[in-house]
């Protein structure tokens, strides 16, 4: 089963590889979901999570569907 922290960690893993893979600097990011840069920084890092909303407006700016970010198809293969 996967814990919280674990979804957690895939998000800032996937989130700040897509950030790189567009040039979106953290503080891009962080101005477009409507935190601190230290914020983002810290769910980059896994250390905080991110909620449902702005994990939206990330999907946004980046340009990809939150199914992306999320990887989905890795946490509903294990549940099956």
């Amino acid at each position: 089963m996967d814990t919280k922290e674990e979804i957690n960690r895939t998000i800032s893993i996937r989130l700040a590889a897509l950030c790189g893979s567009k040039s979106i600097n953290p503080g891009d990011l962080a101005e477009a979901v409507g935190l601190s840069r230290s914020q983002i920084n810290r769910i980059l890092a896994a250390k905080a999570a991110m909620s449902a909303a702005h994990l939206v407006l990330a999907a946004k700016r980046i340009g990809v569907t939150t199914s992306v970010i999320t990887n989905e198809e890795k946490f509903g293969e294990r549940s099956r």
